[in-house]
């Protein structure tokens, strides 16, 4: 029998998670400027344990931006965080979060599925009832990604990229990379 010769990649997980940075803001409300967006979001993920809230937090530190102390801070398992910010009421997560305070989210949905196929998580933001935006935050990958599997390639290793069904955007940065396969598992 073959020794297999075929390396799994595991492409979500905490240490991913970690180094996420945000990488652009959509605006959907023309009257919420892109900062005041971010600054209203972080700050309402400030006390959030999330990942996705860390990095939210991290790229609004990172352009400068000053966060307003939070009251009422919720964190809503599954759905994202619900928060008042500076006389606001701020709720930040997935679409699901928007659509259970009676928000509607599909306003958002084109940006938000545009950022996806593009490798981006999306997050998005209500501010004060009203959809205002959509933060996509992306795990950036090392430099030297590329050019590890190219070499696992040349001592004839198969690199499978592992991700969870709703990651399948990650197909397109799996293919960048020059893995051979992409699999999917139920979950992370």
């Amino acid at each position: 029998m073959r020794p297999e010769r075929r390396v799994r990649a595991e492409k979500v997980g905490s240490d991913t998670m970690l180094a996420q940075i945000i990488k652009l803001v959509q605006q959907a409300q023309a009257s919420k400027a892109q900062d005041e967006l971010l600054t209203l979001a972080a700050a309402a993920e400030t006390d959030s344990e999330h990942p996705l809230g860390a990095a939210i937090v991290a790229g609004a530190r990172d352009r400068g931006l000053t966060l307003p102390a939070v009251a009422g801070f919720d964190s809503i398992t599954g759905k994202g965080v619900q928060a008042t910010v500076a006389g606001h009421t701020a709720l930040v997560g997935a679409a699901r979060l928007l659509a259970g305070a009676g928000i509607d989210p599909t306003v958002l949905g084109s940006d938000a599925a545009e950022l996806s196929a593009d490798g981006k998580t999306p997050v998005l933001a209500a501010i004060d009832g009203e959809p205002a935006g959509v933060l996509a935050i992306a795990d950036p990958v090392k430099d030297d990604s590329a050019a590890a599997i190219a070499a696992l390639h040349h001592l004839g290793v198969e690199v499978v990229m592992l991700t969870v069904p709703r990651c399948l955007r990650r197909t397109g940065l799996a293919g960048n990379l020059g893995r051979d396969r992409v699999g999917l598992r139920a979950a992370p």
